[in-house]
C-alpha cells in the first residue's frame, strides 16, 4: 500500500513538472509571417484597423453626455405590510417615502450637505404615487 502511494505521488510530481516545462516552451504566432508573404492581406488588415479607429472615434463622441439636460425618473414604491395603520410598523408612510426620495435627490443633484463634495449627476427622482 505504501509502495503504491509512493509510486502515485512520484507519477503526480513527474506529470506536474512535465506540464510546467511544456507550458514554458515558446510558440510563435504566424500572423507576422503571413503578412510578410501576402501584401494583399496586410492591406486588408490596415483597412480594417482604419475602419475600427473611425468607428471607435464616432462612438466615443456620441457617448459624451449632455451635461445641461436634467433627467427625471419617476419612482413607484410597493409597500408590503402586515395590515397596520399607515406609518405604523411595516406600513411606511408617504412622508417617509418622500423623505427618502428627497435624500436621494440631494446626493444625485449635489445639493444640501453634498454640495461641492460630489458632482451633480443631473438625475432627479420624484415620488410617483399610485394608490389602489
Amino acid at each position: 500500500m505504501k509502495t503504491q502511494l509512493l509510486l502515485l505521488k512520484t507519477i503526480f510530481i513527474f506529470l506536474y513538472f512535465a506540464g510546467l516545462s511544456i507550458g514554458q516552451s515558446e510558440y510563435k504566432c504566424g500572423t507576422e509571417e503571413a503578412l510578410k508573404s501576402n501584401p494583399a492581406l496586410q492591406s486588408i488588415l490596415e483597412n480594417l484597423e482604419k475602419e475600427y479607429k473611425q468607428k471607435r472615434q464616432l462612438n466615443l463622441t456620441s457617448l459624451v453626455p449632455d451635461m445641461t439636460t436634467i433627467y427625471t425618473v419617476p419612482l413607484v414604491f410597493h409597500v408590503y405590510h402586515l395590515g397596520e395603520a399607515v406609518g405604523v410598523g411595516s406600513n411606511v408612510s408617504d412622508a417617509a417615502i418622500q423623505a427618502s426620495v428627497d435624500r436621494l435627490n440631494t446626493v444625485f443633484r449635489a445639493t444640501g450637505i453634498h454640495a461641492g463634495l460630489t458632482p451633480d449627476i443631473k438625475i432627479q427622482f420624484f415620488y410617483s404615487q399610485i394608490t389602489y
